[in-house]
C-alpha cells in the first residue's frame, strides 16, 4: 500500500519541488505472523505516523520502520 503525504490540500508529488522516500513497515499480527507494507513519505516521522495508522487499521502491531536502499 501506497501513501502520498498532503501538504496544504496539495498532493506533494505533483508539486515538483519535494522528494518522497519509500519506507518498509513491518507488521505482526496476534498469530506472529510479519507482514511487509511499504509507504511513501517525505521523512522518517511522517513514515512512522502514516506505519501507526495502517498497524491501526489491520489490528496488527507496528515493528519497524526503516527506509528502503535509496537508487
Amino acid at each position: 500500500m501506497f501513501t502520498i503525504d498532503r501538504l496544504g490540500g496539495y498532493l506533494l508529488a505533483l508539486l515538483g519541488n519535494s522528494k518522497l522516500n519509500e519506507y518498509e513497515v513491518t507488521l505482526m499480527d496476534d498469530v506472529g505472523n510479519l507482514f511487509v507494507e511499504y509507504v511513501l513519505a517525505d521523512g522518517i516521522e511522517t513514515a512512522a505516523f502514516n506505519a501507526y495508522e495502517l498497524s491501526s487499521q489491520r489490528d496488527c502491531l507496528l515493528k519497524d520502520v526503516r527506509m528502503t536502499d535509496e537508487w
